[in-house]
């Protein structure tokens, strides 16, 4: 976690008086965490509180992205990795059926 950009965050939180924000554009994420995330169509949010308690949720296919954060991390920062309710290969071979369902009608 890049701490001197999240208390920036943080500041102008409090400025516009938030208390919360989650963060969830990738490009954003990589500005406070330092590793890019590429979630295509999963899910990816940081959630930031004044406090500096910062969460980051992301899929279980981001194993190495969140092994490489926890390294920078510091508390109150946790990563809550959810599965998603297919896998990866379950997603596929959906939506390849779902494509030739398409094609042959």
């Amino acid at each position: 976690m890049k701490q001197n950009r999240l208390e920036r965050v943080i500041r102008g939180m409090e400025a516009m008086g938030l208390e919360q924000i989650i963060v969830s554009a990738p490009a954003s994420v990589f500005y406070l965490t330092g590793t890019w995330v590429r979630p295509g169509e999963r899910m990816l949010a940081l959630y930031v509180h004044k406090s500096g308690e910062a969460r980051l949720f992301a899929n279980r296919l981001f194993a190495r992205a969140h092994r490489t954060i926890a390294l920078h991390a510091r508390p109150p920062y946790a990563i809550l990795p959810f599965a998603s309710r297919l896998s990866y290969q379950e997603y596929n071979e959906r939506a390849c059926s779902r494509e030739l369902r398409r094609r042959a009608r």
